[in-house]
Parts: C-alpha cells; structure tokens; sequence
C-alpha cells in the first residue's frame, strides 16, 4: 500500500496544473483499508464527500476533477472548491464503501507544504442502513420541472426502511418529502434506490438538499446524509391574483 500511496503521489503533481484555474492547487491525500484492517476495497467501491468545515454546502467526490479514489488511495484536490482554500482550513472526509457496507471518516488541517497526508482509515462496519448516490434530476430547470430527488439505500442485515425522506431546504423554507422504493423486487442488501419528487421550487434562492433515514429498529442511516447543492432554478411560478 505504501508503494501505490508514493505511486499516487508522483501522479498528483501532474494533475495540478489541470485544475488550477479553478483556485490555488493542492492535493490531500490518504489510504483505506476495511475494519479488518488489511484489505483494501476495491475501485468502484469507494464513494467519498469532502468538504471544508463551516462550508459544507461546498463538496467535492470522488467524480470531481483532481478527486479520485483507486488502490486504496484517496485523492482531493482542495482548488476545485468553488470558494478555494487557506493555509489552516479543516477539511472532513467521509467514505461508503458501497460493497463492504463499511463507513469512516477523517479530518485534518490544511498546511502549506506539497500535499496533505491524511494518513490512513480504517472503516468500521455499519450496524444500520447506508446511504449513497443521492442526486437531484434534473439540475436546471423551471419552477414547472418535475425535480426527481433520488438516493441508495443498503442494510447490511437486510432491513427495509421505516423512514426515509429528502429534505429539501432554500433560505427561507425547508420541508421533508417521504420517499418510495423505486423497484418493489430489489435486495436491501444490495440495494435498493428510493426516489421523490417535487415541483415548484422557487428561484434566484440556493437550493440543497440532503437525505435522512432509520430502519425499523431505529437506527439512523450513515453514509450520504450531508448537504448537496441544487437545483438550479430559472424562473417562478406565475403569483394568481
């Protein structure tokens, strides 16, 4: 594994210039390993949010450019935030490993050397439900659009939901929507996507939203219950008078 870290690392330099208009370029970087502390999940398997603490609504994944996740290596290149980053920014990271139904997480501080070393994760096995893949569909549109709202949910013990809904939430205003089960014959354990959807989202505002869920033993869901941004709104509904 430390030979694929420096392997990664040398590759990082390369990627820099790629994403440097989009702020000063730096990579944090970092390892993972599953909770029995030797395997390392495999590529596809690894979904990531980081974010710089105190703007969460800012977040790049692992399908950002300069952000990747392979080998056991994780990847985030601290300029493609869309407000940048200083010298003693704390940056948080949380990981789903989508296949092993683990999660972790870590934090650190954002230095002025070469690059970050976070170090290594070991992930623990999630004991409720997990959550992953939450998107909004589309990303622009009109206050007449139908916005599909839609997110993973996996139990490791097979267990269905007893709750699960988006909240959707503006400057002004935040409300829940339960959701439904897209595929009646889907496996909890493998996964199941449940999906909503709204219409009449107002604009010129900051749309987010994010996801919340416990199963029937009242375990709350980990993994992609943070704060996405979006839709992107471009005019309102006619006000009746």
């Amino acid at each position: 594994m430390k030979r694929m870290a420096l392997l990664v690392i040398l590759g990082l330099f390369l990627l820099q210039g790629a994403v440097f208009a989009q702020g000063v370029s730096h990579n944090v970087i970092g390892q993972i390993v599953r909770s029995d502390g030797m395997t390392v999940p495999p590529d596809g398997c690894i979904q990531f949010r980081a974010s710089i603490v105190g703007r969460d609504y800012e977040v790049l994944t692992e399908a950002d450019s300069g952000c990747t996740y392979s080998g056991g290596v994780w990847v985030v290149n601290v300029g493609n935030f869309p407000s940048g980053w200083h010298e003693g920014d704390v940056m948080h990271i949380s990981f789903i490993d989508t296949c092993g139904h683990e999660v972790g997480e870590d934090i650190g501080s954002l230095t002025s050397a070469p690059y970050d070393n976070f170090g290594l994760t070991t992930l623990t096995a999630a004991v409720g439900p997990v959550l992953s893949g939450g998107d909004v569909s589309p990303d622009t549109g009109y206050a007449s659009t139908d916005f599909s709202y839609s997110v993973m949910y996996q139990h490791p013990f097979g267990a269905p939901p007893d709750y699960i809904a988006v909240v959707i939430l503006d400057p002004d205003t935040s409300f829940e929507i339960l959701m439904t089960r897209t595929d009646t014959t889907c496996s909890y354990t493998a996964g199941c996507e449940y999906s909503a959807t709204y219409t009449g989202l107002r604009k010129h505002l900051i749309h987010q939203f994010h996801f919340v869920s416990y199963d029937t033993s009242g375990n709350i869901a980990t993994g992609d219950v943070g704060y996405h941004i979006g839709p992107v709104v471009l005019n309102s509904l006619p006000v009746v008078t």
